[in-house]
């Protein structure tokens, strides 16, 4: 089975995904701190 770095971060966003789910409120925070950055 080959690693691609692709599909490494496909899963890694999944799991961060996932956990954000659960955490609603980082969910926010990091939303919010992603749209102040952007700026």
């Amino acid at each position: 089975m080959l690693q691609h770095p692709f599909t490494h971060k496909l899963v890694k966003f999944h799991a961060i995904s996932v956990m954000l789910t659960q955490n609603h409120d980082l969910y926010i925070y990091i939303l919010r701190f992603m749209i102040f950055n952007v700026r």
